[in-house]
């Protein structure tokens, strides 16, 4: 955890580098940001790989944490209670995408969740950038899985192979972004 927390700020101040390609009109309207996520997932691990030796199935990768980059699009609100202690920020929900990846899918995983977003104090008033720390439930589409009736640690069922099925496997997230 303090791996993944401590890349996910190193990857974040080093997006605050980056050249901003849109600028929205205001901090509270609608902006995109690039983000580092940590998702943790319900149910069974994703499996990467699994062998059968001496007709037993074993799991040689398997993972419960998957880090993500995402796309996330959020609107920010300032309501009084916030901005009396905290001049340049917004909280509001967000909704982030993972682009698809080698098997075709245009989505790999989408989330929906609530931010919190922090201005530099030195920057205009019309700039659109801050830093955003999120928490929210993904979806995560085309998780690998032991195909049906096949168990880990258990003997191959008779006459059958070592098999897959992909399936949507749902989770939580925690994202930290950089807006432009």
């Amino acid at each position: 955890m303090k791996i993944a927390i401590s890349t996910s700020l190193i990857i974040t101040l080093l997006l605050c580098h980056f050249p901003r390609v849109v600028i929205a009109e205001e901090f509270a309207g609608l902006s995109f940001g690039l983000g580092l996520s940590m998702t943790y997932k319900y149910g069974k691990d994703r499996i990467y790989d699994a062998t059968v030796a001496n007709n037993i199935v074993r799991i040689t990768k398997e993972a419960n944490r998957e880090p993500k980059i995402m796309l996330e699009s959020h609107k920010f609100f300032e309501p009084k209670w916030l901005t009396s202690w905290c001049v340049k920020c917004g909280l509001g929900p967000f909704v982030a995408i993972q682009p698809g990846s080698d098997n075709g899918n245009v989505i790999s995983a989408y989330s929906l969740g609530w931010m919190i977003g922090f201005k530099r104090m030195q920057q205009a008033s019309e700039d659109s950038t801050s830093w955003n720390f999120g928490i929210g439930y993904i979806v995560n589409t085309d998780v690998k899985v032991l195909g049906d009736g096949i168990e880990e640690n258990e003997p191959l069922p008779e006459g059958d192979s070592l098999r897959f099925k992909q399936r949507n496997q749902p989770g939580w997230m925690i994202i930290t972004s950089f807006s432009f």
